[in-house]
């Protein structure tokens, strides 16, 4: 019976442990911005549809180094809207503007965020 228990309590512990790691790789440790991780905030902090319809799933350089180009789907699926993000320096955080797009609107004309260590949201899970 001790073992029962000491297993159960090994287990429990093991997920109460990936629970929070997960929670604060979320929402508070700052991860490596790359043209994917940056991707995946935008199309987080722009309600996009995130289908990836046309569009690469990275952002690209922009003509100065903390600035990038971000195409993502519009909130809708049936275009793409296009940001020009700027990441501050020394960060993983980043504002940006919408500069373009072929989709049916709605998308916000500003934007920010953060490339966090385990970028997840909960529709990811469902």
């Amino acid at each position: 019976m001790r073992k029962l228990l000491l297993g159960i309590s090994v287990l429990s512990l093991a997920v109460f442990l990936f629970a929070a790691y997960a929670i604060i790789a979320r929402f508070v440790l700052h991860g490596p911005v790359t043209g994917r991780s940056l991707h995946e905030s935008v199309q987080s902090a722009s309600g996009s549809a995130g289908t990836t319809l046309g569009n690469s799933g990275r952002c690209r350089t922009g003509s100065q180094t903390r600035e990038r180009r971000c195409d993502v789907d519009d909130g809708g699926g049936s275009g793409t809207a296009t940001y020009s993000i700027r990441v501050r320096a020394g960060s993983s955080c980043w504002n940006g503007r919408l500069t373009g797009g072929d989709g049916e609107g709605g998308m916000p004309k500003r934007i920010s965020g953060c490339v966090h260590r385990w970028q997840w949201s909960l529709f990811d899970l469902v």
